[in-house]
């Protein structure tokens, strides 16, 4: 009894809101002389260490599965505290504690935003970040490679890939950027960061899907506080609000005072879109 333990997995890491998270729990025997039913007392618990859900869940043979429903955003996981291994007969216990544990991520909905953005972006030959989008004139860095025509400067031609598949490519120039958008969700933790949550969430999918280019405010694995990210496409995003998510606490505000090169700070809260007066 002392040999067995029990691995939980969740059946998907990312789920949205009011969807069942499915759990498995697999018993792991590590000796020949295995031993009877098992009960695991686990928690579900939030980023802020709140436990919101606890049970002991029985496995009768190698596994059991157990079902809940997450109504607010966040990261989550799920502990195991102890494990109950039962003799065959059901008769005696032994008690061990387990750290074994999952966790998993609530993401906002998407919802409707009719807002206009789009006219506060530009361009800059003077920057050094450069559109995933369109194409220019910067030859610093490199946006596309495209077969020879005539005419074309020989200055371009891309001598690596031309060697290499024995054919004359040149290089397509980047254009480069000026971000003049920058986005902020305030959240309190409370119900209504629900809201908020969708309406960043959405108002951000939105602009990558007209190619508008934005940073938001994120935090970072190797620093302090909240720092304005680029976001280049909807998986970037997608790892963006799991650090969110996974962070709730940090606000906004003394990362927006440090940063004065945007023409544009949109505050998301759960009452809507405003814009950031210093």
């Amino acid at each position: 009894m002392r040999m067995t333990d029990v691995i939980v997995t969740c059946h998907r890491s990312i789920l949205e809101r009011h969807e069942n998270l499915y759990m498995t729990f697999t018993r792991v025997d590590k000796s020949l002389f295995h031993c009877g039913s098992l009960i695991v007392d686990y928690s579900v618990i939030d980023s802020l260490g709140k436990v919101i859900y606890r049970r002991k869940q029985k496995i009768y043979d190698q596994l059991a599965m157990d079902a809940l429903t997450i109504d607010d955003c966040g990261y989550y996981y799920v502990q195991i505290h102890h494990i109950y291994c039962f003799d065959l007969l059901g008769c005696i216990h032994f008690k061990r504690s387990s750290n074994q544990h999952a966790y998993f991520y609530v993401f906002p909905s998407l919802i409707p935003i009719d807002m206009q953005l789009e006219n506060t972006v530009g361009f800059t030959q003077e920057s050094t970040e450069y559109s995933p989008y369109q194409s220019g004139e910067d030859y610093l860095e490199i946006f596309d490679l495209r077969p020879y025509h005539e005419h074309d400067s020989l200055r371009h031609i891309h001598w690596k890939a031309s060697l290499k598949k024995d054919e004359l490519f040149v290089k397509i120039g980047s254009q480069p950027i000026v971000k003049k958008i920058l986005l902020a969700v305030e959240l309190h933790h409370m119900r209504e960061d629900n809201q908020a949550l969708d309406r960043f969430y959405s108002l951000c999918s939105l602009l990558l899907k007209r190619q508008v280019h934005f940073e938001i405010l994120c935090p970072q694995s190797h620093t302090e506080g909240m720092v304005p990210e680029l976001i280049l496409n909807q998986e970037h995003l997608r790892e963006c609000m799991k650090r969110i998510l996974k962070d709730m606490s940090l606000k906004y505000q003394s990362a927006l005072a440090q940063n004065h090169d945007y023409l544009s700070v949109f505050v998301v809260s759960s009452q809507g879109i405003e814009v950031y007066e210093k």
